[in-house]
């Protein structure tokens, strides 16, 4: 047979008897170290190492001595101490392999190189999974489908990755000057739009997993679209907002909205532009050239989580993505094993979520709907308080009585029920550890989010710090006082 045709045997043998020789004669106590590499039974190559290693497992969460005659009692306790000797007393004579305590400190080596041959065996049976799915054109299924159950089955035999943050007490003191001399000299940070949020959070940082939380109506899609296209222009970051609920036309004719002023009705319903209104959109087009690259648009729809990381994973290796908007979790589809309680699947996935963020250094922003009458929503919100770096709560109230005020040169007008525009933010949560609440003023019909003084309802002119920029001016009147005030942002 041609050497090159032969088949390739993705196994360590020898290793494998070397590390249960160590475990059966010289420590079983050395287990700890193969916990540390996940090993598990079913990575051995032969069945009777499995086996073997399965018995020693069972005595230790027993309590019990982990030895040569231990061993052999508890696979004759189990009927396979009979197939797994053999002919050739086959347990003895491992007891004698290659024993010796200067292998001891390779051991977790060894139980690296035992789960890493079983992930190329993984990777082997993956691409004949493939080929045959192929060859027999799915047995009718789809290609999507077809594809689809090739993403779930090469997520589910990802290969382990091990914890890097492992640190020994006797590496502590250098670990911690390197991140102090890292932190000077590569202090990435993203800044927020908002001057309210900074005694809470000046800047956030990659790796973070910022949550908006929020009842149906309280602008949460429009304050996630407005920090993705801040990420974009301002920060220069690339950036992709995933969105599932919205139609693609619906995001940019909110864009449109939120940069001309244009009525987002007229937008929506496809009404007739003058002449004007077609130069705003042609002038805005023409200002986001500089900055439209750095910003993707991805509609995903309904999308279950692992096919969601896979086309992060992607965005991140070939376009080098550095900010993740998903508006929103509500409609992913969360994988919950059999058996898994579907709050913990929650909070699995937002730590899964929070994993990919440090792994990748990327900043991930979600939003969430809150409805405690809702499980999905309900279960959602309690993981976001125990997973994000920052928690935003947008807690809207209705007026109770009309409201009129002009932005921009637009004067909009609020009926006694509608949301006032006046928003109360509670900071739920902070890696910084300030929390508290703030107010934020949504102009809705312009899809924005800006600053207000914090003494807005009690009337007053003075602009303070807030006449920065000298650009943008606020007229708020009610029906019940003649006054009018002027507010900048």
């Amino acid at each position: 047979m041609n050497k090159q045709s032969e088949p390739v045997l993705l196994e360590c043998d020898d290793i494998e008897k070397t590390l249960l020789a160590q475990l059966l004669v010289i420590d079983g106590g050395l287990l700890s170290l193969c916990r540390s590499e996940r090993l598990t039974p079913d990575m051995f190559w032969r069945i009777r190492h499995q086996w073997i290693f399965d018995a020693i497992l069972t005595l230790d969460q027993r309590g019990d001595e982990i030895d040569l005659t231990t061993v052999t009692q508890e696979l004759e306790r189990r009927g396979q101490l009979a197939q797994v000797n053999g002919d050739d007393m086959y347990l003895s004579k491992l007891a004698t392999f290659n024993v010796s305590p200067s292998l001891t400190p390779a051991l977790r080596t060894y139980a690296a190189e035992i789960r890493r041959m079983h992930e190329w065996r993984q990777l082997k049976q993956l691409g004949e999974m493939i080929t045959t799915l192929a060859e027999n054109r799915g047995d009718g299924m789809s290609v999507v489908t077809a594809w689809s159950k090739i993403q779930q089955q090469a997520q589910a035999t990802r290969p382990y990755e091990p914890n890097q943050n492992f640190t020994f007490g006797a590496d502590s003191f250098k670990v911690y000057q390197d991140m102090l001399k890292d932190a000077q000299e590569n202090n990435e940070s993203f800044a927020l739009p908002w001057k309210a949020l900074k005694p809470y959070a000046e800047s956030v940082a990659p790796g973070d997993l910022i949550g908006v939380l929020g009842g149906s109506g309280s602008g949460k899609s429009a304050m996630l679209y407005m920090l993705a296209e801040f990420f974009a222009e301002s920060e220069g970051k690339r950036t992709c907002y995933i969105f599932t609920e919205m139609r693609l036309k619906k995001v940019f004719d909110r864009r449109a909205a939120k940069h001309t002023g244009i009525n987002y009705r007229r937008l929506k319903s496809n009404a007739k532009l003058v002449d004007g209104e077609k130069q705003m959109l042609q002038d805005d087009e023409h200002a986001m050239q500089s900055w439209a690259h750095k910003l993707d648009y991805w509609h995903a729809a309904s999308i279950d989580d692992t096919t969601l990381f896979a086309q992060m994973q992607r965005m991140v290796d070939e376009w080098d993505t550095k900010v993740f908007v998903i508006d929103y979790l509500n409609d992913i589809s969360i994988t919950i094993q059999k058996g898994e309680n579907a709050a913990n699947a929650y909070r699995d996935f937002l730590a899964d979520l929070e994993a990919f963020s440090n792994r990748t250094g990327t900043l991930i922003i979600t939003a969430a709907q809150r409805n405690i009458n809702d499980d999905k929503a309900y279960m959602i919100g309690q993981a976001y308080e125990q997973k994000v770096a920052l928690l935003l709560d947008l807690k809207p109230k209705k007026l109770e009585q009309p409201l009129r005020y002009t932005f921009e040169g637009k004067t909009y007008e609020y009926s006694t029920g509608q949301y006032s525009p006046l928003v109360t933010v509670d900071v739920r949560k902070n890696r910084d550890d300030a929390t508290g609440t703030l107010n934020l003023f949504y102009v809705g019909p312009r899809y924005l989010w800006v600053d207000v003084p914090t003494d807005f309802d009690d009337g007053s002119t003075d602009p303070g710090a807030y006449n920065e920029s000298g650009s943008s001016w606020l007229e708020k009147t009610s029906d019940d006082r003649n006054e009018s005030v002027s507010i900048p942002f």
